[in-house]
């Protein structure tokens, strides 16, 4: 049995490169690239999206792309689905402490 590794802890550097020339361009490209970006934010791993906020010159076109797409982004649908439920659970556990149930 073979036992394939992901050594994924600098994740895909060729798949974030292209991210990267995308975004420097973002908003001026074309429906293709737009839609490679977002393909991009929505199966890439983690650690690659993070590793592109860390770049300085990317960080005010990644807030342009995320708030302007956050409809085709899946993360953020998620994110915001988890959000509510985790402050909807800390609001019935404070009323059954505040109840004394």
């Amino acid at each position: 049995m073979a036992i394939t590794s992901f050594g994924g802890r600098d994740g895909n550097p060729d798949l974030r490169a292209r991210a990267s020339e995308l975004l420097l361009r973002y908003p001026q490209i074309e429906a293709s690239e737009l839609a490679e970006l977002l393909h991009f934010y929505n199966t890439s791993p983690a650690i690659d999206t993070a590793l592109l906020t860390c770049e300085p010159a990317l960080l005010p076109k990644i807030t342009q792309f995320l708030s302007e797409q956050k409809r085709s982004l899946r993360h953020q649908a998620k994110l915001g689905m988890l959000m509510v439920a985790f402050y909807l659970s800390i609001a019935l556990i404070a009323y059954a402490i505040w109840a004394g149930v």
